[in-house]
């Protein structure tokens, strides 16, 4: 129990006594059963909670390899039909006749210019605020 002997746990109890009281004695030992009693039923709950999660993990594992298996054996059938893969690529569009084909995608002659020549309004000083010189 706990790596604890006989020995250590009576005198932990006499201990215990003589801190506490042979009156409060009684006491503390209903507290630490029922906080013992709780914390087993905690510990449980929560050993229950991982089973039922384990299982729901276990369960999908075997769905997808059901999964697999069924796939694989279509495969295989598709296979051994002797029939070559489809390996024809006209059912796949070309590059022309895709919406972004190259003829289609008009790119911009040339960015607007900024005219260096505009100038900028520069605000009228009414004289009343005269400049900081520094």
């Amino acid at each position: 129990m706990f790596g604890i002997g006989w020995t250590e746990l009576v005198v932990i109890f006499v201990l215990a006594l003589l801190v506490f009281g042979p009156k409060r004695l009684p006491e503390i030992g209903r507290a630490i059963a029922q906080g013992l009693k709780m914390f087993k039923e905690a510990s449980r709950e929560v050993r229950e909670s991982f089973s039922d999660v384990q299982a729901e993990f276990d369960q999908e594992i075997r769905k997808a390899e059901d999964a697999r298996r069924e796939i694989t054996r279509a495969l295989l059938e598709d296979n051994s039909s002797g029939e070559p893969p489809d390996s024809d690529s006209s059912s796949m569009p070309s590059p022309e006749s895709s919406d972004m084909a190259s003829d289609d995608y008009e790119t911009p002659s040339e960015e607007p210019s900024v005219e260096a020549d505009t100038e900028t309004p520069k605000p009228e000083n009414s004289g009343s605020q005269t400049p900081l010189a520094g």
